[in-house]
This record gives C-alpha cells, sequence and structure tokens, in this order.
C-alpha cells in the first residue's frame, strides 16, 4: 500500500494523549487526500476493534480555496 506511511502518522496521532502539533497532507488537487482520510476516519471509527478506540470524536478541516 503506497500511504502506509501516511495511515500510520494518522494511528500514531490519534494515540498520542498530548499532541502539540497538527497534521497536514500536502498534494495535487485530486490526488485523493480527502478520500485518504475519509476512509481511514470511517474505518478507525465506525468499526473500532476495542471499545477504547471509539473516544474520540474526529473532525476534518478543509484549507480548500485558502
Amino acid at each position: 500500500m503506497p500511504n502506509k506511511h501516511i495511515l500510520l502518522s494518522l494511528d500514531s496521532y490519534v494515540e498520542n494523549p498530548d499532541p502539540r502539533y497538527a497534521l497536514m497532507l500536502k498534494g495535487l488537487w485530486g490526488c485523493g487526500k480527502t478520500y485518504l482520510v475519509n476512509q481511514w476516519i470511517e474505518e478507525r471509527f465506525t468499526n473500532p476493534e476495542k471499545k477504547e478506540d471509539a473516544v474520540l470524536e474526529p473532525i476534518r478541516v478543509s484549507l480548500y480555496g485558502m
């Protein structure tokens, strides 16, 4: 999977109890950034493997047009 490093970074970020940074994905328009994040949120938070995995309520911010 070519984006595995991004998914691992997202997993690591949500597991950090005190993140002091944000993640930003950069790429050409239409390369699938939003799709990748939406799929990750769907898989990670809709059907959590363990009950404690679902403690966060993820939000997504788009800077489209900024």
